[in-house]
């Protein structure tokens, strides 16, 4: 799937996210400490499934924001093999190449591809980070 295609898919999802990753808290309550971000997988076929997280860590590594939106990962090294039973298991980690889970951030409404790996790169409080399995760029 063509990262031009993915963008369209979640543009309508990007509304939804701002909501998501807006902490809301009472007039004059105690500014909090919880940081949140979002985290969006789409699948081969088009799905998407969109994850809210928290964390209480200034910042957290993409691989982290990833096990914490609560899908069943495998991975090796720091790379991301299978995610909800699609991908390749750890042990082949790249068995269907070039199809691999990319790594994408959303910045200003666009969608850019990751040129630091989820392991290295830091997420902070609303970021939106995004998954899709499909071919290489």
């Amino acid at each position: 799937m063509t990262m031009t295609r993915w963008a369209r898919r979640l543009r309508a999802l990007l509304a939804l996210l701002a909501v998501l990753t807006l902490g809301v808290g009472a007039p004059g309550a105690q500014a909090s400490t919880t940081n949140h971000a979002a985290v969006v997988v789409q699948f081969a076929d088009g799905t998407t499934d969109v994850r809210r997280i928290s964390f209480t860590e200034p910042s957290i590594s993409g691989l982290e924001a990833l096990r914490r939106a609560g899908l069943a990962i495998e991975e090796r090294a720091g790379a991301v093999c299978r995610v909800e039973r699609v991908g390749c298991p750890a042990a082949d980690c790249f068995c269907a190449a070039p199809q691999y889970w990319a790594y994408y951030h959303q910045r200003g409404g666009q969608w850019q591809y990751a040129t630091t790996g989820a392991a290295a790169y830091q997420v902070t409080d609303g970021a939106v980070e995004g998954w899709s399995w499909g071919r290489a760029l």
